[in-house]
């Protein structure tokens, strides 16, 4: 099954390249300008610029502005990763862990939406 999915994704990859090979005059040959007009007040035109540096610098603008927007998920998912690893720090600290038993045995404590485990009744033997 691996191998006839990866001949359709081949299959599908030289059928793009050959459409972008063939398209490759029309963007070579076509120029545009940009524009800029606030009340008939000032305007404001560039020099012409080719089509295909204008769909480069937007791909990269957009590349650059997801990577920002995508800064926050990824410093947060860091804090998290050293809370619990100073969580793990202080369970391996504590008198009466047993290095043999495994830490996954404490997984079946719930835990609440903080990460915090949830208040219960049952306590987990040491």
């Amino acid at each position: 099954m691996k191998g006839l999915k990866f001949t359709l994704w081949i299959i599908v990859l030289f059928i793009l390249l050959s459409m972008a090979w063939q398209n490759i005059p029309p963007l070579i040959e076509t120029d545009i300008s940009l524009g800029y007009e606030v009340w008939k007040v000032g305007a404001w035109r560039s020099e012409p610029i080719p089509l295909y540096a204008v769909i480069i610098m937007s791909f990269l603008a957009g590349l650059c502005l997801m990577w920002i927007l995508d800064l926050s998920t990824r410093m947060g998912l860091r804090k998290r990763v050293r809370t619990l690893e100073k969580e793990l720090t202080a369970l391996r600290a504590q008198p009466g862990y047993d290095g043999s038993t495994s830490l996954e045995s404490y997984a079946d404590e719930p835990f609440d939406d903080e990460g915090e485990p949830a208040e219960s009744d049952e306590k987990l033997p040491k």
